[in-house]
């Protein structure tokens, strides 16, 4: 028990969530482990020991070759798009042998009980579906992740690269690989968080706001109050 909770804790917490791929073979593989070592006296406890050392040493190589593109999309998958500009993807629907009665009970998970309130659905990688209504708010792209520019959400924006550089200047960015993950949506402007986790906003406006700075000003409005 103690050996499957520290492989769990040290593969990460992906693996209590919503299972990938990679998460579903970590299953099976921990389960005959463990049932090997119960079920067969024969078999030494070190056998069980070295064999998760392995398949966690096979687990590092195999995430670190998830941050290259190619070998995320091979193994996670691409998230895709069901339902836009008003017309629905019938290819996702057949090739994921999604019923329309299934569709339709994951868009009243999520409180909508008709079609004419979805603008667009996204069929995540994990199976999960992200819906967006109509009339209700913008859609966020997501332009850097892990220091990389995701030319793809890019390209949805409207907006190149040159227009991308010079905004992240702006904000006092010199360098891609200085940002986590940076987010455009178009009514809200960017949210920008750093290697090293600090937040940074900037609205439409053009105003920008740091995370820390904006909860000390709400703690100073507190005090002043009181």
């Amino acid at each position: 028990m103690l050996g499957v909770l520290l492989f769990l804790r040290m593969t990460g917490k992906t693996q209590m969530a919503n299972l990938t791929p990679l998460d579903t073979v970590n299953t099976i593989v921990l389960g005959a482990l463990v049932g090997s070592i119960i079920y067969m006296p024969e078999a030494h406890v070190w056998i069980l020991a070295f064999s998760m050392l392995v398949w966690f040493i096979l687990n590092l190589l195999i995430r670190l070759l998830l941050r290259l593109d190619f070998f995320s999309k091979l193994i996670h998958g691409e998230s895709e798009f069901i339902i836009r500009d008003d017309k629905i993807n019938m290819e996702i629907m057949k090739k994921n042998n999604l019923s329309m009665d299934q569709f339709r009970a994951k868009l009243r998970e999520s409180d909508i009980f008709s079609l004419h309130e979805v603008e667009e659905v996204v069929f995540e990688t994990d199976g999960e579906f992200t819906i967006i209504k109509k009339k209700n708010g913008s859609e966020s792209y997501l332009l850097i992740n892990d220091g990389k520019i995701v030319e793809e959400e890019l390209e949805e924006t409207g907006h190149d690269k040159e227009w991308l550089v010079k905004n992240l200047k702006e904000l006092g960015y010199d360098k891609i690989e200085e940002i986590f993950c940076a987010e455009y949506t178009t009514k809200r402007g960017f949210y920008i968080v750093d290697m090293e986790g600090n937040i940074m906003k900037k609205n439409k406006k053009g105003e920008v706001h740091k995370i820390d700075e904006v909860d000390l000003d709400k703690d100073d409005d507190i005090k002043t109050n009181e």
